[in-house]
């Protein structure tokens, strides 16, 4: 494969720069999730905050309308109204929030089907507070109605433990789920037993459910022990041994033994004070959870925020580091092959440009020296060949004189052998 330094060097970087980029993106990625995650839950934890408030006013109006139930009428006439009131507040708070949070909270199907759902049920409230009015609703159907739509109401805690990946959150997420139920099933207990005090006996069914809001109620609150941090278990505890709570096990006794003849409204005060101990501890519960899913969604939009600055610098730095040096190299590669063709030539005169003091460099460096000696060698031998010349030229002047004296000396004796040659002859004669 006929590929030039420039293209080589290049099949080594590259890959290594995207695989930076993909993985730096990941992890980007991962940590912009978290941050959304976070922010889901915060917006959960929010609306749960809305739903508890409405769902606390309804376990009182549910309470209150089957203690008005199993009295025929007679008991909480003025307190349901003021009750009604009371939850309508409430209901008009959450949907200004849901209307302000709507766009938000469609971003997760089912948190908004859930509250689809309550809310559907939340517009035949009027009809039911008419027929319970009118005492022409079963008890069994007013509180399947309340219960049913504080489940819904509730089931938001529940939903974000689901999309939750913060150990620390999730737990104290379940905690918060386990404590809501078993306050609702306290809720229920005291609409069971406002109308059983009421109507002075268990209605249908209503012993058996009585005795399993009990057993459901230690079991939430047990499970809540687990997960709740030793703050909240130790509160709880303090609870366990208030007056309300002991008040209230002396009406369960009551009820247990067939003692009926009690006062339905002061079950219903009895057990509301210990319901209201469990609604601090709720509200206890709810701005802490609000806070750490606060600090969660501050930690990974700090760490979304550092990981892409990080990200890109390194990026950018290894892109620029690889330029500088692809670049030298090449550069200096260049200035080598151009040096070495016009010297091949016959120009002696060219220089390589030195651009770094790598290997690349030193040969650089050894080639101007080659090249400066080379070039002093052909001075050298160009002054010796002047010499030679000049010395080859004084010789055949040398030369040239000397067969002109020696032609000279022929002549001259040509010259007096023929004079006495003459001599000779005379002489004779």
């Amino acid at each position: 494969m006929q590929l030039s330094v420039r293209q080589k060097l290049l099949t080594v970087i590259v890959p290594i720069l995207l695989a930076l980029i993909y993985f730096s993106g990941a992890h980007i990625l991962q940590t912009k999730e978290a941050e959304s995650k976070a922010e889901a839950i915060s917006h959960f934890v929010a609306l749960s905050t809305y739903n508890s408030r409405l769902v606390h006013e309804l376990q009182k109006e549910r309470g209150m309308s089957a203690g008005f139930l199993g009295s025929g009428g007679k008991k909480f006439v003025q307190k349901l109204e003021a009750q009604r009131r009371e939850t309508d507040r409430r209901l008009q708070e959450l949907q200004g929030y849901l209307s302000a949070e709507e766009e938000q909270i469609k971003h997760y199907p089912q948190l908004w089907n859930v509250m689809e759902t309550a809310n559907t049920m939340l517009s035949r409230i009027r009809p039911m507070r008419s027929g319970i009015s009118a005492l022409t609703t079963p008890l069994g159907e007013a509180l399947s109605y309340y219960t049913t739509l504080n489940g819904h109401l509730l089931s938001v805690p529940g939903l974000a433990v689901k999309i939750s990946d913060v150990a620390e959150i999730s737990q104290f997420l379940v905690a918060y789920y386990e404590f809501l139920q078993g306050k609702e099933r306290a809720g229920i207990e005291r609409a069971v037993l406002s109308n059983t005090f009421g109507q002075g006996q268990f209605g249908p069914g209503m012993y058996r459910k009585f005795i399993t809001l009990v057993s459901e109620q230690n079991s939430y609150l047990s499970s809540f022990q687990v997960y709740a941090g030793d703050k909240y278990v130790q509160s709880y505890k303090t609870l366990l041994n208030s007056p309300a709570v002991q008040e209230v096990e002396r009406y369960r006794q009551s009820a247990i033994s067939g003692e009926f003849n009690r006062d339905p409204e002061a079950w219903f005060a009895a057990s509301t004070k210990r319901i209201e101990f469990l609604k601090k501890e709720e509200d206890r519960l709810t701005e802490d959870i609000l806070s750490l899913s606060g600090r969660i969604v501050e930690t990974k939009a700090r760490a979304f925020w550092f990981y892409l600055v990080v990200s890109l610098a390194l990026v950018v730095l290894a892109g620029y580091v690889s330029y500088i040096l692809l670049n030298g190299i090449t550069l200096q590669v260049r200035c080598l092959n151009r040096t070495m063709k016009l010297a091949a030539e016959k120009d002696l005169s060219v220089r390589c440009e030195v651009i770094g003091k790598d290997e690349l460099g030193n040969i650089s460096v050894n080639l101007n020296a080659m090249l400066t000696e080379l070039t002093e060698a052909m001075h050298i031998i160009s002054a010796s060949g002047i010499q030679l010349a000049s010395a080859a030229e004084e010789s055949t002047a040398t030369v040239h004189q000397n067969a002109d004296h020696l032609e000279q000396q022929q002549a001259d004796l040509a010259d007096k052998l023929q004079r006495l040659m003459g001599e000779f002859k005379t002489e004779k004669v």
